[in-house]
């Protein structure tokens, strides 16, 4: 895909992912949306695992002078926008594997250094574990057990400390002081 450059320091890119009702053959399709963080819209952001699939994902995206292109990515981040993808509306989503341009380095380190402010500005942060988990998380119990199993709370410390309080002080008190043990599991790795 030929990105856009972005005219700002404070910029980023949005997702607008079509719904599923508008026929693509399957496809994930929807077009990318410049903002400016200091006055956006409202979006989610999509916190996932990049994983070691070695397969490809491709969502194709309308570009600004009406052609349609396709974006390779992860097969995880491609499974984590079908799961996102609401049944009969477009949604606005950050997920860095599609807005960031990963061939442009510069770029890429610059979106890097500012996911904290794109991630506090989101209306909301979803966090995709990988579908082979088979977890129920509506169960206390199982989200406690997964969060302590993958040191979630440590991460969301580290990065987004409004969560983390939140988390470690109502849902989880006692054991989030403790450091983690392993922080090399598949989902802190890229």
């Amino acid at each position: 895909m030929s990105y856009v450059e972005l005219s700002k320091p404070t910029s980023t890119r949005i997702l607008e992912l079509y719904s599923k009702r508008k026929d693509h053959n399957g496809h994930l399709r929807g077009k990318l949306i410049e903002i400016d963080l200091k006055t956006p819209p409202k979006f989610d952001t999509i916190s996932y695992v990049w994983g070691k699939r070695k397969d490809i994902g491709i969502v194709y995206c309308d570009t600004p002078s009406g052609e349609l292109e396709e974006v390779r990515l992860t097969g995880n981040s491609e499974d984590v926008l079908r799961r996102m993808q609401h049944p009969t509306k477009s949604r606005l989503l950050w997920i860095d594997a599609v807005c960031i341009n990963q061939r442009n380095v510069s770029e890429r380190n610059h979106q890097v250094s500012i996911m904290t402010k794109v991630s506090s500005t989101a209306s909301c942060v979803l966090v995709w574990l990988p579908s082979d988990e088979n977890i129920d998380f509506c169960d206390p119990t199982n989200l406690r057990r997964t969060l302590r199993r993958y040191h979630f709370v440590y991460w969301f410390h580290q990065a987004f400390s409004w969560v983390s309080n939140f988390i470690t002080r109502r849902l989880l008190p006692g054991w989030y002081r403790s450091p983690p043990r392993n922080l090399r599991n598949v989902h802190f790795t890229r």
